[in-house]
């Protein structure tokens, strides 16, 4: 099993795969730090501020990968 350590090292790994394995892991990381949000709004959901600071850039975050991997031939729009 490949030892993936930072971005480079994934990078490399990467290199001879289908483009689908990237974009699996990048959909995978963002979605893996969405229920963080729990966390960073707090008990009642918090405030307006944290959602624009917040929960905005994970959704794109989340979005991005997935609108790559739809359509791959407009991938860099959604960059």
């Amino acid at each position: 099993m490949a030892e993936i350590t930072d971005r480079e090292s994934l990078e490399l790994w990467l290199e001879d795969k289908p483009r689908e394995w990237a974009t699996v892991i990048a959909v995978r990381a963002a979605l893996r730090v969405t229920p963080l949000l729990a966390t960073a709004l707090g008990p009642r959901g918090g405030a307006r501020k944290a959602a624009r600071d917040i929960i905005l850039p994970v959704l794109r975050g989340t979005a991005a990968p997935w609108v790559a991997a739809t359509w791959p031939t407009r991938g860099a729009e959604a960059q």
